[in-house]
């Protein structure tokens, strides 16, 4: 594969571990509109299992920690 991509995986992979809460979740936030003004978190497990799922396939493309499993 290659090592640009490899690059790009692993960092958005780091961004994603910045994010993530003490729970697990992944924070979620809405708003009404698309510049985001007035945001509002809200708690949902769907993004979270979305995120969860898609980080679960990293093992096949790299060998990565156990932060994934």
């Amino acid at each position: 594969m290659n090592n640009k991509i490899i690059k790009s995986i692993r960092k958005g992979y780091l961004f994603l571990l910045s994010k993530q809460l003490n729970s697990g979740e992944f924070p979620t936030t809405r708003a009404k509109k698309i510049s985001m003004e007035n945001a509002s978190y809200i708690k949902s497990i769907f993004l979270t299992t979305f995120v969860l799922h898609s980080l679960s396939q990293l093992k096949n493309v790299f060998p990565i920690d156990e932060t994934v499993q």
